[in-house]
């Protein structure tokens, strides 16, 4: 359901702000890439805004979700496409260029990945620190407190850790998360 709702509510934002229907398969992918992205962003915000409101969520914050993300989806759906314009094609160096740029990121992300199976200073000190507070504390208190350490960063906002703590609730608190 988690991610029927991620999915539904970054869609539902893609539709509500973008003002006509995709004209072609590469506006589709980025309207996919973007609601993923915003889907991801509501998601944590809901966690934390029901959280603090109700206590730890459950399966209702979801159903919520979801069923606003359709709302938007159907309310904003019924736009004409965009007409098609003429575009010219890139050059093929540019292709080139984007290819070896994905590669070598792809690359640099799974050498970080697996020489630093926990992430780096942020991910560990801050991130998954604050995830694991908020899956495992009772109250709220602990992942705010201003005895936590200064390098904790007990001010940084729930975005990454809220989608964090989210994914350990559902999968456990392994380092796939």
């Amino acid at each position: 359901m988690s991610i029927l709702a991620l999915l539904l509510s970054g869609a539902g934002l893609v539709a509500a702000g973008m003002s006509d229907r995709a004209s072609n398969g590469i506006e589709r992918g980025f309207r996919a890439a973007l609601a993923i992205a915003l889907g991801t962003g509501a998601w944590a915000a809901s966690y934390a805004a029901w959280r603090m409101a109700f206590g730890t969520p459950g399966a209702a914050k979801d159903v919520v979700l979801a069923l606003a993300g359709a709302a938007a989806l159907a309310a904003f759906r019924r736009r004409l496409a965009a007409p098609a314009q003429g575009r010219e094609p890139a050059p093929r160096w540019l292709y080139a260029l984007f290819a070896s740029a994905c590669a070598v990121g792809a690359a640099a992300f799974v050498e970080h990945t697996v020489r630093f199976p926990d992430g780096g200073w942020d991910a560990w000190m801050i991130w998954n620190l604050r995830a694991r507070f908020l899956a495992r504390a009772a109250d709220l208190h602990s992942a705010f407190s201003p005895a936590m350490a200064f390098l904790a960063h007990q001010d940084y906002p729930w975005l990454l850790p809220g989608a964090v703590a989210q994914a350990f609730s559902t999968f456990g608190e392994s380092r796939m998360v």
